[in-house]
């Protein structure tokens, strides 16, 4: 069930005057009811009437016209993140990709990873090759499982380390920009190993 609220405080003449009046409309299936409370007519707390209907007295900190600009500029975005978004400001955003973006079920995939300076690429078989320029999809690759390599990482643009790995993972459903600066248009994350291997790859540095 989705609700959606505008809140309303009511003073009067005696009859109303103590009288906090909440309206919520509330989607359900589909249909909008629109219903009223009276704190004097019902006994009941007003944060305990909040908490039954789901409404929200909390100012936003970003504007409408901010969130729509974030929901163009993040394709998938999920509803509730935009909520924390539009209460928390951008630093409220989760650091978890899957916590904020829509997810495709768990699948097996296999390929090869690129592990280099600000580097984490994924390339689908039967992808022969895969770093930094590789052609085709940029996806960026998460891990959520633990993958049995050294950590260590190159640390300049030439060199990388490349592995042929197969694991069961979720990719974001709608293109974006993920990863390292948002240079990649999905990501995926790794959730269970099923194997990898180290490939040799040849030095791409420059000639002296």
């Amino acid at each position: 069930m989705r609700t959606s609220a505008e809140g309303r405080l009511s003073t009067g003449n005696f009859a109303t005057k103590n009288a906090l009046s909440w309206h919520c409309a509330i989607s359900v299936k589909g249909h909008n009811v629109r219903v009223s409370w009276q704190k004097f007519l019902f006994g009941i707390t007003f944060p305990s009437l909040l908490a039954l209907t789901g409404c929200d007295l909390r100012k936003p900190v970003l504007s409408e016209g901010q969130i729509q600009k974030i929901r163009q500029n993040l394709p998938g975005i999920t509803d509730t993140c935009v909520q924390t978004l539009r209460y928390g400001g951008l630093e409220s955003m989760p650091d978890a990709t899957e916590q904020c973006f829509e997810m495709m079920p768990q699948k097996r995939w296999q390929g090869l990873w690129a592990r280099g300076f600000e580097l984490s690429r994924f390339c689908p078989s039967p992808a022969s090759a895969c770093s930094y320029d590789t052609p085709g999809s940029q996806i960026w690759l998460t891990q959520r499982a633990t993958i049995p390599i050294s950590k260590d990482i190159p640390g300049d643009t030439y060199s990388i380390r490349l592995f042929k790995i197969e694991f069961l993972g979720r990719r974001t459903r709608e293109r974006g920009a993920y990863g390292h600066m948002g240079g990649s248009r999905h990501e995926i994350i790794v959730d269970k190993i099923l194997s990898v291997s180290e490939i040799e790859v040849p030095d791409r540095r420059p000639p002296k």
